[in-house]
């Protein structure tokens, strides 16, 4: 089995996510990465010991923890459709959205991203932001 493919509704419910949650997201990523995968979240601090800047260091944990979250959030989607099947489903003739957890307990956000006004929902059982 290879790396899965990251899908644009992954991406798009992700970049809600780092815009709602801000420093709150990298936070929780690098803590997710810390106890899901250890070993790759100490070869990921081995940079902390360099003598680069705080800025490149910050920024290489941020992409390299954005990937990780990417990825598993596309292995739990894909997970999730196997299993519950599309990411809406028909409840008497209205559509309603499912998250990939599989839930339908959602609620809708109205946000701000950069300057615009952007309709996002948010599961109330997993807590993921997604458009």
């Amino acid at each position: 089995m290879g790396v899965p493919e990251v899908s644009v509704d992954v991406v798009k419910s992700t970049s809600a996510s780092m815009t709602h949650a801000g420093k709150k997201f990298w936070k929780e990523a690098l803590h997710t990465m810390a106890l899901d995968n250890p070993l790759l979240y100490q070869i990921l601090t081995v940079n902390e010991a360099s003598s680069r800047e705080a800025t490149f260091k910050e920024g290489y944990k941020r992409g390299a923890a954005l990937m990780y979250i990417l990825i598993s959030r596309q292995i739990e989607a894909d997970e999730m459709n196997e299993v519950w099947g599309l990411d809406s489903i028909e409840v008497e003739g209205k559509e309603v959205v499912k998250c990939s957890c599989g839930s339908t307990n959602i609620t809708e956000l109205d946000n701000v991203v950069e300057g615009q006004k952007v309709q996002t929902k948010q599961c109330n059982d997993c807590g993921l932001i997604f458009l």
